[in-house]
């Protein structure tokens, strides 16, 4: 209801709640961190016991919002005993704001969980990438990692490409629709690039060389992105194709006319958009 306002009502009683309600408060909070929660939120990091995925949480919060990072309070998280969970987030961290020999060390740490036999541990290294938006030097992992043999490892591995704009490794993107295991990972990551996806998924969406559902699935990261260019390149494309082509382009735009009316866009009930005849509503009626 009040993204911006959240902290004001969870910060005070982060300490009340369960650690599931807690986990929860932090997502909404990291939105908009904010440094007057600070203390609320370090409580939970003072706290014993505290499950490995709220101390995560914290750990980034307050990394957020301070303006002086003392990165070397996070050389501890680093230890290969501490749970993988607190020590990708604070290799992200370090990463982030760390100097030269502090990423240097945090990298160290994170190329040791990319290639560790153990699925949660490759599974939060490629998560420590998207946070950190960073690949230099660990790029060289991403082949090996998108045929790792746990899918949650690959779906980690699209999102880290796209948190980290990796434009070498956005064909991955497209070719990860093609599947169903990856295909929800994919639409995610596509969608996440926002506008800069869009020439890539027309191009896919109108290439008669590949299979219809592939295309179908690119019309429909397009129209998950929802922005006006995304909008313009569905109705462009939908008066210059025919057959399966145009059919699939009117399905997703049904879809987004039924969720939003449409009102984000005049384009669809300008006659010139879709012809002088007819406009867009003429078409969901099939007139």
């Amino acid at each position: 209801v009040a993204p911006r306002e959240a902290g004001e009502v969870l910060a005070p009683r982060l300490m009340e709640f369960s650690p599931a309600l807690q986990q929860r408060s932090l997502e909404a909070m990291l939105l908009y961190p904010n440094p007057n929660f600070s203390n609320s939120v370090k409580a939970l990091l003072d706290s014993p016991d505290q499950p490995p995925a709220v101390f995560a949480l914290a750990l980034r919060y307050l990394w957020q919002v301070k303006e002086d990072h003392p990165v070397e309070d996070l050389k501890p998280y680093l230890q290969p005993q501490v749970d993988v969970v607190v020590r990708g987030t604070a290799a992200a961290l370090m990463l982030r704001w760390g100097s030269r020999q502090q990423r240097v060390e945090a990298m160290a740490s994170l190329r040791k969980m990319l290639t560790h036999e153990q699925e949660p541990e490759r599974v939060m290294g490629c998560r420590a990438l998207a946070d950190a938006n960073y690949m230099e030097s660990l790029g060289i992992y991403i082949d090996m990692l998108l045929q790792d043999p746990s899918l949650r490892v690959r779906r980690a591995t699209l999102m880290a490409i796209a948190a980290t704009q990796y434009v070498r490794y956005y064909p991955a993107l497209l070719k990860a629709l093609r599947y169903p295991s990856t295909r929800l990972a994919a639409s995610q990551a596509l969608s996440s690039l926002g506008d800069e996806a869009l020439p890539m998924l027309a191009s896919l969406g109108v290439d008669s060389y590949k299979p219809d559902s592939l295309r179908y699935q690119a019309w429909q990261v397009v129209g998950e992105i929802g922005s006006l260019p995304a909008l313009e390149i569905l109705i462009d494309n939908l008066m210059k194709t025919w057959g399966n082509s145009r059919r699939q382009i009117l399905a997703v735009l049904l879809k987004i006319y039924q969720q939003t009316g449409l009102r984000r866009s005049p384009l669809i009930d300008d006659h010139h958009a879709v012809g002088d005849d007819f406009n867009f509503r003429q078409l969901v009626r099939g007139e």
